[in-house]
């Protein structure tokens, strides 16, 4: 058996089917993978130049980078982070206090109520004797037709000027105007806080609640000895 013959056979069949020129491919493809691996390799020149420029170049930025720079990135990131969250929680905050002071029950309330309701919120009663009382200051003028005028304040002897409280009643009874220590309900007196009886004044004229002026009480002693 001729072996030569045999070889340029086979061979000349695999190039007829196209199994030389694969082989061919995938021996240059695993040549140049392997020619790039070695010259970009991690052990490579070329990759400990790379290495090398780049730790020169962020040691300048670094380098470039004061350190009161630094600090005013972090204070803005803070105030911009704590603006958000007291932004987010003071619109939360804002709306419930909203809601709880005009959602809700809108009952006609008494003068007297409302007297009894400033006196245990500002006047220290428990501290009174057996026999003592104090008394607060009361004006109701209802003399013109269409607007009655209140003054009420939880020190004695006060005119109408210097009547803490001022309210003026339309004729169905509703808070028309509002005063605290001479400053009207607007939003720089509502948004500066308003607490205690201050705070029920405002649900009172917010929610429209008629007040009822009935026979009311102007001295008031220590509630343990009623």
């Amino acid at each position: 058996m001729d072996m030569q013959q045999t070889m340029n056979n086979v061979f000349n069949q695999m190039v007829a089917e196209g199994k030389v020129e694969e082989i061919i491919r995938e021996q240059v493809e695993s040549t140049v993978k392997s020619v790039i691996k070695d010259t970009l390799g991690s052990w490579s020149n070329f990759s400990k130049h790379l290495e090398e420029e780049m730790k020169e170049q962020v040691k300048l930025n670094l380098n470039n980078f004061k350190l009161p720079d630094y600090n005013l990135i972090i204070k803005n990131t803070i105030e911009e982070h704590a603006e958000a969250i007291m932004h987010e929680q003071g619109v939360t905050k804002m709306k419930e206090a909203l809601d709880e002071m005009l959602v809700g029950d809108s009952a006609d309330i008494k003068f007297s109520e409302l007297l009894l309701e400033m006196v245990k919120d500002e006047m220290e009663l428990e501290e009174l004797g057996y026999d003592e009382c104090k008394e607060i200051s009361v004006h109701v003028d209802d003399s013109y037709s269409s607007l009655t005028f209140i003054y009420f304040d939880p020190e004695p002897d006060k005119r109408q000027y210097e009547c803490k409280y001022r309210l003026t009643l339309n004729t169905d009874g509703i808070i028309n105007t509002a005063e605290i220590g001479g400053r009207e309900f607007k939003n720089s007196v509502i948004m500066g806080g308003l607490r205690g009886f201050g705070r029920t004044l405002f649900k009172a004229y917010a929610r429209g609640i008629k007040i009822i002026l009935d026979d009311y009480e102007t001295e008031f002693g220590n509630p343990e000895y009623e």
